[in-house]
């Protein structure tokens, strides 16, 4: 199972600056969409893998942004992705994913832990809510990287703006996950504690039941 990724990445203008292009990349059950529109298989590159990939980026401010899927870097054009070189792109600076926040990145589009897995069987609605508080995670990081790229100015005091709504945004969303998780557990704390006391009530016919099944020659038989 894959963990949804939903980003977004962005080169806040300056307060009453034109708009910037608003470009999206979506991938879901291996088909590649861009700004909306399917890509046939047949105009990607042959390297691409998108088996057990979905992700979702929306890009502000780069007409030809770069994404990494699986490690490798592809550029966004009109119609399709193409492969960006490994150097190339370790010291441009169009990238989409910072080096310091590639491997977090990576991480999160990676197949999801245990917990993840048992929250999905409980409250698929918890686990959308926790995929997006990820999100939120790596947005804040995007934003922060570009602060720091940033002498002051009226664009470094828009990303930090953006940057603060998101932090409270994700603070929220964290408390009411924990909220969520906590009454996830309670209600199965409460469940063992009901089959405890029904355990309890049955002691003596429980152990009677196990002292035959031990005894029980038809169900030893060598």
């Amino acid at each position: 199972m894959v963990v949804l990724i939903t980003a977004s990445l962005a080169r806040v203008p300056a307060a009453h600056s034109q708009p910037v292009p608003h470009r999206t990349l979506q991938i879901q059950d291996s088909t590649v969409y861009i700004d909306g529109k399917a890509v046939p298989e047949e105009v990607l590159p042959s390297g691409l893998i998108l088996d057990e990939v979905q992700m979702q980026y929306q890009v502000y401010g780069l007409e030809r942004p770069v994404v990494e899927i699986q490690g490798q870097p592809y550029r966004l054009t009109e119609s399709t992705l193409e492969v960006v070189d490994q150097e190339s792109y370790a010291t441009e600076d169009t990238r989409e994913v910072p080096s310091e926040s590639r491997a977090k990145t990576s991480r999160s589009l990676s197949p999801s832990s245990d917990y993840m897995q048992m929250l999905r069987a409980q409250s698929q609605r918890l686990y959308e809510s926790v995929q997006r508080e990820y999100a939120l995670e790596h947005a804040a990081e995007q934003r922060a990287y570009r602060i720091r790229q940033l002498e002051p100015g009226p664009e470094r005091t828009a990303h930090l703006d953006t940057l603060r709504q998101t932090i409270t945004q994700l603070f929220d969303l964290k408390q009411t996950n924990r909220r969520r998780e906590l009454q996830q557990l309670q209600q199965q704390v409460d469940a063992m504690q009901q089959r405890m006391q029904q355990r309890a009530a049955h002691r003596e016919a429980m152990i009677e039941q196990r002292v035959q099944q031990l005894t029980n020659h038809a169900n030893h038989a060598p």
